[in-house]
């Protein structure tokens, strides 16, 4: 093992650098860096729905701090939003589908885990979560994706509110959550769009769907994804 190890050092060695001095010297030369955050909002160690969380930090805060990029240096945030919802495992799911959609919506997205193939649980969209994700990253723009998915369903349910739920600035008591009763916005579904490449070209029921999130969350949706290959997104 020993020598297998010292082998594979030789190789890597080359390659490593001190990433500090790299990307502060990028910095200065005005260079554009692009950072990738993997898991959601809701499975941050300290701003999700703890204890249904990974071990570590997934928002926006989290980039800077690893990265040691100031964050007065960071110019936008995308917030990267699934049309609906899911969820793998265990954990509080105010607007799980627990009707046929749920099937639906898993079969025709895929929703099963790329490594370990796991189900995903589905649910309708819940745009109180998304305000708060995007008041927690702060987020300057959405990338939706999905849109294409979602419309394939005859009727469309958004949770606009909690009962009861009275939280300022769009923030969730994540402590709570699991008690959460939603209030719901319906929507007719919009069907295929495939070819579809710019927002006005959109069907009515879909530009409402956007135009909805957008007003709720107060943060404008810049990128739709209606399929998976890299042509099939609108960029607004």
């Amino acid at each position: 093992i020993r020598s297998q190890y010292l082998e594979a050092r030789e190789r890597i060695l080359p390659h490593v650098e001190d990433t500090t001095a790299l990307i502060h010297r990028s910095l200065a030369a005005k260079k554009q860096i692009l950072l990738e955050g993997a898991q959601g909002t809701l499975l941050d160690n300290d701003y999700g729905s703890y204890p249904y969380v990974t071990s570590s930090n997934t928002t926006s805060m989290a980039a800077c701090m690893l990265t040691c990029i100031p964050p007065a240096a960071v110019k936008s945030i995308i917030g990267v939003a699934k049309s609906y919802i899911t969820r793998v495992g265990n954990g509080p799911f105010p607007t799980e589908i627990t009707t046929s959609e749920h099937d639906k919506l898993q079969l025709a997205g895929r929703e099963f885990g790329a490594t370990t193939g796991r189900p995903r649980r589905c649910g309708w969209p819940d745009l109180p979560l998304l305000r708060y994700a995007c008041v927690v990253n702060g987020c300057t723009e959405i990338a939706l994706t999905k849109l294409d998915i979602l419309g394939l369903l005859e009727r469309i349910r958004a949770c606009i509110r909690y009962k009861n739920d009275a939280c300022p600035f769009g923030l969730v008591n994540m402590m709570n959550l699991g008690a959460k009763k939603p209030e719901y916005m319906d929507f007719d579904g919009w069907g295929n769009l495939e070819g579809i490449r710019f927002r006005d070209e959109l069907p009515y029921g879909a530009r409402l769907f956007v135009k909805e999130i957008e007003n709720y969350i107060q943060v404008p949706v810049k990128y739709i994804s209606i399929g998976g290959k890299r042509k099939e997104i609108i960029t607004l």
